[in-house]
């Protein structure tokens, strides 16, 4: 462990320092910002100018990291005594997927923030809400990461019909292939619905990862 200069720490003793945590939330219409310290907060949250985060009780019930899950989560437990909570989220359908963050926050003896730093970031994916308190889930943006779909991405245009609503092609030809080139003949591939790319990519070895694994697609 590195030993704190003896002159950095006596001026740090000069000031009372004091801790909380801001949290941050989007309802899909409005930004909402709350401290739990006893009083406002404010602090210039992603922009250049000083925003008001207001008084209320909440905690963390559980942030979750896991080097096996890259789905990391955490639960944010908020006071709603007077309602405000269940005002915001039964009149909003818009939530799920909007962005909520929470910072560990350091502020001088006047109040001023000095330092912060970022618990946790993702999405707001599902609530309990009941008349004493709300519990939000956070996901990260990697929430479906591993998820199964049943898309694919061709390397010829996936577009059911040609010179269609997707397709757009208004040209005298009547016949398509769904190859790129046809499309670039057609002069119509800046509306090819296929993935170009990727039949060249298959089978080859990628390097990705901390470790630097080899990895073949």
């Amino acid at each position: 462990m590195k030993d704190i200069l003896p002159e950095v720490l006596a001026e740090l003793q000069k000031y009372k320092l004091t801790f909380c945590f801001l949290f941050r939330f989007f309802d899909g219409t409005d930004y909402y910002r709350y401290t739990d310290l006893d009083v406002p907060v404010y602090y210039a949250d992603d922009s250049t100018s000083l925003n008001k985060f207001e008084v209320r009780d909440f905690k963390f019930t559980r942030i979750g990291y896991s080097m096996s899950n890259i789905v990391d989560d955490c639960q944010v437990e908020i006071e709603n005594r007077d309602s405000i909570m269940t005002a915001i989220f039964s009149t909003s359908d818009d939530f799920q997927g909007e962005n909520g963050k929470i910072w560990l926050c350091l502020l001088n003896d006047v109040g001023q923030v000095i330092g912060t730093i970022v618990m946790f970031s993702g999405l707001l994916d599902s609530f309990v809400l009941t008349e004493e308190n709300i519990e939000i889930s956070l996901v990260t943006l990697f929430y479906n990461w591993d998820k199964s779909v049943g898309h694919r991405q061709p390397g010829r245009c996936r577009y059911p019909v040609f010179g269609g609503t997707q397709c757009k092609y208004s040209g005298s030809a009547t016949t398509c292939d769904r190859r790129y080139t046809t499309c670039l003949s057609y002069n119509n591939d800046q509306n090819f619905g296929g993935f170009r790319w990727l039949a060249d990519l298959q089978n080859k070895e990628f390097q990705w990862g901390p470790g630097g694994e080899i990895h073949i697609l």
